[in-house]
């Protein structure tokens, strides 16, 4: 190794992965600036995350895996359980879970970051027995930092899950049909039931499920899907984006995840056209 390639090496930083970390570990750490897709990258996007992540962990309702450098927290996983109110969310299917986001700060991308914070997620077999699901929408892409078309953003997503055996499922679900790059990705664990696996496939497509259910006189799986399909339509349907800024929280929250969606809309809205959620929790 020459003298250059050797200290490029000795420069390059350490990344440790902390899964399901202590309260101590995350009021030690501080965020550092380039994440917040949600809140488009406002400069107070790492004090909302800093304050949001032990509120995550003391709610106890899901997996919360970071990466480090030094003290400085360059990226970030949540999995938790679906909202009840979605389409994935039914409250007799315990076996079934979230990957409600995955980011890594801008300027430590193409690092192996993403991929990383993927791996400890299931590293550590716990959630083998359960179905795991990530909705890839266009709207939460960071297009613009990374400089990627949408089709090639989707094709970096698609292959980055699947190192941890993610694949993409086709539903009707309305949020995913809503563009042509959305994807749903899901990880069926090695131990996922057979019976609850069926009762999830069954959920991609209701309708037909309950269509050919019908005529075969008998009962869907998984009770009143047509009350939860129609209730989705209801909460995401596109009217929901023609909203003026002041509104977005709201509708940003609709299409937000499980718990990680409550912690998010603990957080005041300022009347102040641009601005984004405060702290002040209600």
């Amino acid at each position: 190794m020459n003298g250059k390639a050797q200290e490029e090496n000795e420069q390059e930083p350490v990344i440790e992965v902390l899964v399901d970390p202590s309260l101590e570990a995350i009021r030690q750490s501080v965020v550092t600036s380039g994440m917040g897709i949600l809140y488009r990258y406002h400069p107070d996007t790492d004090q909302r995350l800093a304050e949001g992540f032990p509120r995550f962990i003391e709610g106890g309702q899901g997996r919360l895996v970071v990466a480090r450098s030094g003290k400085h927290i360059v990226g970030y996983a949540v999995i938790t359980r679906p909202d009840s109110q979605e389409r994935w969310g039914e409250p007799s299917a315990p076996e079934l879970w979230e990957l409600a986001f995955i980011e890594v700060a801008r300027g430590w991308r193409q690092r192996g970051i993403g991929r990383g914070l993927l791996r400890a997620c299931f590293a550590d077999g716990a959630l083998d027995d359960r179905i795991v699901l990530a909705t890839a929408y266009v709207w939460h892409w960071d297009l613009e930092g990374t400089g990627l078309s949408k089709e090639a953003y989707q094709d970096v997503l698609v292959r980055c899950f699947g190192s941890v055996g993610f694949e993409s499922l086709q539903t009707d679900e309305p949020n995913i049909q809503e563009d042509p790059a959305n994807r749903l990705l899901v990880r069926i664990g090695p131990r996922v039931n057979p019976k609850v696996r069926e009762e999830f496939l069954a959920l991609l497509h209701p309708g037909e499920t309950a269509a050919l259910a019908s005529r075969a006189g008998i009962a869907p799986p998984w009770r009143d899907l047509a009350n939860v399909v129609a209730h989705s339509v209801r909460m995401c349907g596109p009217n929901g984006w023609l909203v003026p800024w002041t509104e977005t929280w709201r509708v940003v929250a609709s299409r937000t995840p499980g718990s990680f969606k409550r912690w998010l809309a603990s957080f005041r809205l300022p009347r102040s056209a641009g601005a984004i959620p405060g702290s002040k929790a209600k």
